[in-house]
């Protein structure tokens, strides 16, 4: 803003918007203690000429806590962040058309990598799951951890006792993807 102010043709109210700034930041306590940076400020507001100035303070502190509040926001989670986006699509490039892949957020895997996908029985155990999945030659799982809007306990569970089973095959940030070993497929 004060670049903007400087490049502007009214070089002198550049200069003392910026004047008035300084002085306004570099006032000390005893000055407000008194009442003499009240005074100042009431003049600052009822003076046509510096009314103006004082939007523009308004104006440019605003802008700027804005700009730290947008900057501040978290990352978006789901599909459209950036991890997601990137194990999504390797998904869809590095498997077979016909791979079943094992996640968490199955139909949202199905829409945005293009592949079938199935998820976890509730009532059934670990061993069942995994019975279930060689049957249904599901070869591949998708694992988001904690810190992700998709991550599974039962998911997490059921990787801790058949982690032997599967290889990491891909990793981003937040995503893990597995495939089921070779020779554990029958």
């Amino acid at each position: 803003m004060v670049l903007y102010l400087l490049s502007s043709t009214n070089y002198n109210l550049s200069i003392c918007f910026i004047r008035t700034a300084i002085h306004l930041s570099c006032s000390s306590v005893s000055d407000h203690l008194s009442g003499k940076g009240i005074q100042t400020i009431y003049q600052f507001i009822t003076s046509k000429e510096k009314s103006f100035q004082l939007l523009t303070i308004i104006f440019s502190v605003s802008m700027l806590l804005s700009l730290r509040m947008f900057f501040s926001l978290s990352t978006p989670d789901g599909p459209y962040s950036t991890d997601a986006h990137s194990a999504l699509n390797h998904i869809r490039t590095n498997t077979p058309e016909n791979a079943i892949i094992l996640f968490s957020r199955a139909r949202a895997l199905n829409l945005y990598a293009e592949r079938k996908s199935t998820f976890l029985i509730q009532h059934k155990s670990e061993q069942e799951n995994l019975a279930i999945l060689k049957k249904l030659q599901c070869d591949y799982i998708l694992y988001a951890d904690e810190r992700s809007g998709a991550f599974n306990q039962s998911l997490q569970d059921f990787l801790i006792i058949n982690k032997s089973d599967y290889d990491t095959i891909y990793k981003v940030d937040r995503f893990l993807l597995l495939k089921m070993k070779t020779e554990d497929r029958q």
